[in-house]
Protein backbone atom coordinates (compact mmCIF):
# COMPACT_ATOMS: atom_id res chain seq x y z
CA UNK A 1 0.00 0.00 0.00
CA UNK A 2 1.31 3.35 -1.19
CA UNK A 3 1.95 5.72 1.92
CA UNK A 4 -0.35 9.27 1.93
CA UNK A 5 2.92 11.51 0.00
CA UNK A 6 0.45 14.42 1.83
CA UNK A 7 1.46 13.63 5.52
CA UNK A 8 3.01 16.59 6.92
CA UNK A 9 6.63 15.73 8.43
CA UNK A 10 7.27 18.66 10.80
CA UNK A 11 7.46 17.96 14.56
CA UNK A 12 4.61 19.40 16.41
CA UNK A 13 4.64 22.27 18.23
CA UNK A 14 3.95 22.01 22.26
CA UNK A 15 -0.01 21.46 23.10
CA UNK A 16 -1.24 20.69 18.80
CA UNK A 17 -3.93 18.70 18.59
CA UNK A 18 -3.78 15.36 15.70
CA UNK A 19 -4.13 16.60 12.52
CA UNK A 20 -7.16 14.03 11.44
CA UNK A 21 -10.29 15.11 11.52
CA UNK A 22 -12.27 14.56 14.56
CA UNK A 23 -9.73 13.51 16.20
CA UNK A 24 -8.90 15.76 19.29
CA UNK A 25 -5.85 13.51 21.25
CA UNK A 26 -2.47 15.41 21.29
CA UNK A 27 -0.37 15.15 18.85
CA UNK A 28 3.32 13.06 19.26
CA UNK A 29 4.59 12.79 15.77
CA UNK A 30 4.13 14.08 12.37
CA UNK A 31 0.86 16.23 14.21
CA UNK A 32 -0.47 12.64 14.91
CA UNK A 33 -1.67 11.07 17.92
CA UNK A 34 0.08 7.80 18.50
CA UNK A 35 -2.92 5.80 17.61
CA UNK A 36 -3.68 7.21 13.84
CA UNK A 37 0.78 7.79 13.21
CA UNK A 38 1.27 3.98 13.94
CA UNK A 39 -1.21 3.37 11.40
CA UNK A 40 0.02 5.28 9.06
CA UNK A 41 3.66 4.10 9.45
CA UNK A 42 2.45 0.53 9.68
CA UNK A 43 0.05 0.94 6.79
CA UNK A 44 0.34 4.03 4.95
CA UNK A 45 -3.54 4.59 6.01
CA UNK A 46 -4.72 6.99 8.88
CA UNK A 47 -8.14 4.88 8.87
CA UNK A 48 -6.96 1.49 9.15
CA UNK A 49 -7.96 -0.70 12.42
CA UNK A 50 -4.96 -2.13 13.62
CA UNK A 51 -7.22 -5.21 16.41
CA UNK A 52 -9.43 -7.19 14.52
CA UNK A 53 -13.30 -6.27 14.70
CA UNK A 54 -15.63 -3.59 13.15
CA UNK A 55 -13.70 -0.48 12.16
CA UNK A 56 -14.26 2.20 14.29
CA UNK A 57 -16.90 5.16 13.66
CA UNK A 58 -15.43 8.58 13.84
CA UNK A 59 -17.56 10.44 17.16
CA UNK A 60 -20.07 12.65 15.15
CA UNK A 61 -19.89 16.37 15.64
CA UNK A 62 -23.50 18.29 14.43
CA UNK A 63 -22.98 21.35 12.58
CA UNK A 64 -26.10 23.62 14.19
CA UNK A 65 -27.69 26.66 12.07
CA UNK A 66 -26.66 29.07 15.13
CA UNK A 67 -23.12 28.11 14.23
CA UNK A 68 -22.33 25.60 17.21
CA UNK A 69 -20.66 22.04 16.66
CA UNK A 70 -22.39 20.03 19.17
CA UNK A 71 -20.10 16.86 20.55
CA UNK A 72 -22.18 14.09 20.27
CA UNK A 73 -19.32 11.89 22.48
CA UNK A 74 -19.27 11.40 25.98
CA UNK A 75 -20.00 14.29 28.22
CA UNK A 76 -19.29 15.51 32.48
CA UNK A 77 -22.26 15.64 34.45
CA UNK A 78 -23.14 19.72 33.11
CA UNK A 79 -23.46 18.32 29.16
CA UNK A 80 -19.60 19.64 28.36
CA UNK A 81 -17.56 17.97 25.58
CA UNK A 82 -15.35 15.21 27.34
CA UNK A 83 -12.82 12.94 25.77
CA UNK A 84 -9.75 10.32 27.02
CA UNK A 85 -6.28 11.74 25.69
CA UNK A 86 -3.45 9.85 26.91
CA UNK A 87 -5.70 7.49 29.53
CA UNK A 88 -6.88 10.90 31.13
CA UNK A 89 -10.42 12.48 30.98
CA UNK A 90 -9.92 16.41 29.02
CA UNK A 91 -12.82 19.09 28.35
CA UNK A 92 -12.80 19.33 25.18
CA UNK A 93 -13.89 23.07 25.13
CA UNK A 94 -10.76 23.74 27.32
CA UNK A 95 -8.33 21.86 25.17
CA UNK A 96 -9.72 23.64 22.11
CA UNK A 97 -9.59 26.54 23.46
CA UNK A 98 -5.49 26.57 24.70
CA UNK A 99 -5.73 25.45 21.21
CA UNK A 100 -7.07 28.25 19.79
CA UNK A 101 -4.88 30.77 22.29
CA UNK A 102 -2.43 29.16 21.84
CA UNK A 103 -1.30 28.63 25.77
CA UNK A 104 -2.54 27.23 28.44
CA UNK A 105 -5.18 28.24 30.49
CA UNK A 106 -3.90 29.86 34.24
CA UNK A 107 -5.18 28.14 37.00
CA UNK A 108 -8.66 29.68 37.78
CA UNK A 109 -9.73 30.25 34.20
CA UNK A 110 -12.31 28.54 32.16
CA UNK A 111 -13.34 28.10 28.73
CA UNK A 112 -16.77 30.11 28.64
CA UNK A 113 -19.33 29.80 26.07
CA UNK A 114 -21.03 32.49 23.75
CA UNK A 115 -23.59 30.27 22.59
CA UNK A 116 -24.56 28.98 26.18
CA UNK A 117 -24.54 25.11 24.68
CA UNK A 118 -22.15 23.05 26.75
CA UNK A 119 -21.82 20.32 24.15
CA UNK A 120 -20.60 23.20 21.46
CA UNK A 121 -16.68 22.60 20.62
CA UNK A 122 -16.64 25.80 17.91
CA UNK A 123 -13.45 27.28 18.91
CA UNK A 124 -15.25 30.78 17.49
CA UNK A 125 -17.94 30.36 20.54
CA UNK A 126 -15.39 29.94 22.95
CA UNK A 127 -13.49 32.51 25.34
CA UNK A 128 -11.34 32.75 28.29
CA UNK A 129 -12.78 34.08 31.68
CA UNK A 130 -12.99 33.24 35.07
CA UNK A 131 -16.25 31.63 37.10
CA UNK A 132 -17.35 35.03 38.28
CA UNK A 133 -17.08 36.13 34.35
CA UNK A 134 -19.50 33.43 33.90
CA UNK A 135 -21.34 34.06 36.40
CA UNK A 136 -21.74 37.85 35.57
CA UNK A 137 -22.85 36.72 31.83
CA UNK A 138 -25.52 34.74 32.68
CA UNK A 139 -26.79 37.20 34.88
CA UNK A 140 -26.88 39.51 31.87
CA UNK A 141 -27.95 37.24 29.71
CA UNK A 142 -31.08 35.99 31.97
CA UNK A 143 -30.31 32.43 32.32
CA UNK A 144 -30.91 32.72 35.68
CA UNK A 145 -30.47 35.46 38.79
CA UNK A 146 -28.00 35.14 41.22
CA UNK A 147 -28.40 35.15 44.47
CA UNK A 148 -25.06 34.99 46.02
CA UNK A 149 -23.61 34.92 48.96
CA UNK A 150 -25.64 34.68 51.95
CA UNK A 151 -28.96 34.96 50.15
CA UNK A 152 -28.38 31.91 48.70
CA UNK A 153 -30.63 29.47 50.42
CA UNK A 154 -27.81 26.60 50.60
CA UNK A 155 -25.72 29.09 52.22
CA UNK A 156 -24.14 28.07 55.17
CA UNK A 157 -21.99 30.79 55.44
CA UNK A 158 -22.26 35.27 56.00
CA UNK A 159 -19.89 37.44 54.19
CA UNK A 160 -17.73 38.65 57.33
CA UNK A 161 -17.13 34.59 58.34
CA UNK A 162 -16.03 33.87 54.03
CA UNK A 163 -13.57 37.58 54.49
CA UNK A 164 -12.07 35.36 57.56
CA UNK A 165 -12.00 32.16 56.39
CA UNK A 166 -9.67 34.17 53.38
CA UNK A 167 -7.49 35.64 56.02
CA UNK A 168 -7.12 32.24 57.63
CA UNK A 169 -5.46 30.56 54.13
CA UNK A 170 -3.24 34.08 53.73
CA UNK A 171 -1.63 32.86 56.86
CA UNK A 172 -1.47 29.59 56.11
CA UNK A 173 -3.84 27.73 57.59
CA UNK A 174 -4.74 24.17 55.76
CA UNK A 175 -8.03 23.24 54.06
CA UNK A 176 -8.71 20.73 56.53
CA UNK A 177 -8.25 22.60 59.74
CA UNK A 178 -11.01 25.48 58.39
CA UNK A 179 -13.34 23.01 57.42
CA UNK A 180 -13.30 21.90 60.82
CA UNK A 181 -13.40 24.74 62.29
CA UNK A 182 -16.71 25.88 60.41
CA UNK A 183 -18.21 23.23 60.08
CA UNK A 184 -17.92 22.83 56.13
CA UNK A 185 -16.60 20.51 53.67
CA UNK A 186 -12.73 20.58 52.90
CA UNK A 187 -14.51 21.27 48.69
CA UNK A 188 -16.39 24.45 50.33
CA UNK A 189 -13.11 25.65 51.61
CA UNK A 190 -11.32 24.95 48.41
CA UNK A 191 -13.53 26.49 46.18
CA UNK A 192 -13.20 30.08 48.49
CA UNK A 193 -9.93 29.96 48.03
CA UNK A 194 -9.81 29.41 44.40
CA UNK A 195 -12.92 32.30 44.49
CA UNK A 196 -14.93 29.92 42.26
CA UNK A 197 -17.30 31.18 45.25
CA UNK A 198 -18.47 34.36 46.83
CA UNK A 199 -16.84 35.87 43.94
CA UNK A 200 -19.24 39.04 44.74
CA UNK A 201 -16.85 39.83 47.95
Amino acid sequence: MERNSTINRRAPYHGSLCEIDDCFRRAKSRLMCGTHYERWRKHGDTNVILAGGAPRQNIEIIHTSNGCHEWQGAATRGGYARRTINNKGVQLSRLILEQKLGHKLAPGMKALHTCDNPHCINPEHLWEGTQRDNMQDCSRKGRFPIRSGSRANSSKLKEDIVLHIRELLSTGWLLREIAKEFSISISNVSMIKRRETWVHI
